[in-house]
C-alpha cells in the first residue's frame, strides 16, 4: 500500500512535468516559425501597388509613351498606359504589373538590355544563425512575376538631358481596405531602375523602335528614395539580422544580391562576400525624403529614346521585414530636362 501510495503521489508531478516540457517544445518552435521569416516577406503576404504616375514637366516639348505607336504619346502615364501597350507589343511584349510583388534584390547588371534579379529568402542554421539563399529570376509578362517592369519612350525635337525631378517624385505608403497591416515602411525599401536603351530616328517604324536594346553594361541608374526613414521594425531588424545599430534617420548603405546563392552553402546574412553581393557604386542615386531638386539621368538625341522602367522592393534593404508586408504603395515620377 505505501509503494503504491508513492507512486500515485508522483504521477501529477511527472505529468506536469511533460506538459511544461510540451510547451517549452512549442515555445521554441514559434521562435523558429516567425524568427526564420522575418527579414524576407513571407510567401502569403501580399504587396501591392495601387497606382503609377509618370508625368514630364510642363514647358518643354519633351513626350512620352509606353509603346511608342503613333497616337499614344502624351504628357502622363499611368498604371493602365503600361497594361495597354501589351496590345501593341503582341508575342514580344515584356510588361510586368504584378499581383503580389516579393523581394528581389539587383545591383543592376545588364544582360541583353534588361537587369538582372534575384528572389531571396531567409533561413537559420543549426548554429541558429541567419543565413540567405537566392536565384535567378527572368522578367514575366503581365500580372505573372515580382517586379514591376516596362519601357518608357521619350520623344523630343532637340538634343537635351534628361533628369529626374525628385522634388516631384516620390514613392509612398498607402492604406487601402483590404491590406493585412496598416503601418507604413514598404516604400523605404523600393527601389526604381532606369536603363538607358538608346534611340532612334522620330520617323522609324514601331517594330524597330521597340527592338532597341542596350549593350552597355554602365547603361542604367538605380533610385533609392526615402533612405533617410525608418519605423520602429526596421531598426529592430537592422539590429537583429544585419548587426546595425541604426536610428529613425540614419542612411544605411547596402550591398546586392549579384549572383545565384546555393542554400546548402549557408551563407551569413549581413555578412560581406564578393562572390554574391556587391554595392552598386555609382550607379545609385540615393535621396531623402521629399528631397527638393534634379538628378541627371541621361542625355536625349532629337529622336525617340527607349528606357527600361524596373520597380522591386530590395530585399537587402533593412526596411524590408515583414511588418510592412500585406501593405501597398504607389509610385510617382517626373521628368524634366535642360540644355
Amino acid at each position: 500500500m505505501r509503494n503504491r501510495r508513492n507512486i500515485r503521489g508522483r504521477q501529477p508531478n511527472y505529468a506536469r512535468k511533460r506538459r511544461l516540457f510540451s510547451v517549452f517544445l512549442l515555445i521554441l518552435a514559434i521562435v523558429a516559425l516567425t524568427g526564420g521569416t522575418y527579414a524576407w516577406f513571407s510567401n502569403n503576404n501580399v504587396v501591392d501597388v495601387t497606382g503609377v504616375d509618370i508625368g514630364v514637366g510642363p514647358g518643354n516639348s519633351l513626350e512620352i509613351s509606353t509603346d511608342a505607336t503613333p497616337d499614344s504619346w502624351k504628357k502622363n502615364i499611368s498604371l493602365d498606359d503600361i497594361k495597354d501597350a501589351d496590345y501593341s507589343y503582341g508575342t514580344t511584349r515584356y510588361n510586368s504589373y504584378p499581383d503580389m510583388y516579393r523581394p528581389a534584390s539587383s545591383i543592376g547588371t545588364i544582360n541583353n538590355g534588361y537587369s538582372e534579379f534575384f528572389l531571396g529568402h531567409i533561413s537559420k542554421d543549426a548554429t541558429g544563425a541567419y543565413t540567405i539563399a537566392a536565384e535567378a529570376i527572368n522578367e514575366m509578362d503581365g500580372a505573372d512575376g515580382y517586379i514591376l517592369s516596362f519601357d518608357l519612350y521619350f520623344r523630343t525635337a532637340k538634343e537635351q538631358y534628361l533628369n529626374l525631378d525628385t522634388g516631384n517624385s516620390s514613392v509612398t505608403y498607402t492604406k487601402l481596405d483590404t491590406d493585412v497591416n496598416d503601418l507604413q515602411g514598404i516604400e523605404n525599401s523600393l527601389r526604381l531602375g532606369f536603363i538607358y536603351e538608346g534611340y532612334t530616328e522620330s520617323d522609324d517604324t514601331v517594330a524597330n523602335i521597340q527592338a532597341i536594346m542596350t549593350t552597355n553594361p554602365d547603361n542604367i541608374k538605380v533610385w533609392e528614395p526615402n533612405n533617410n526613414v525608418h519605423n520602429q521594425k526596421a531598426i529592430l531588424a537592422a539590429q537583429d539580422f544585419y548587426g546595425l545599430n541604426i536610428n529613425a534617420s540614419t542612411v544605411v548603405a547596402y550591398e546586392g544580391v549579384k549572383a545565384p546563392i546555393p542554400e546548402n552553402l549557408h551563407v551569413p546574412l549581413g555578412v560581406s562576400n564578393s562572390t554574391y553581393f556587391e554595392s552598386l557604386g555609382s550607379k545609385l542615386i540615393s535621396t531623402s525624403k521629399n528631397a527638393a531638386g534634379e538628378q541627371r539621368m541621361f542625355r536625349l538625341k532629337s529622336g525617340i529614346t527607349k528606357l527600361r522602367i524596373y520597380a522591386w522592393v530590395e530585399g537587402q534593404d533593412v526596411d524590408c521585414e515583414n511588418a510592412v508586408s500585406g501593405t501597398s504603395f504607389e509610385i510617382k515620377l517626373n521628368f524634366t530636362t535642360s540644355d
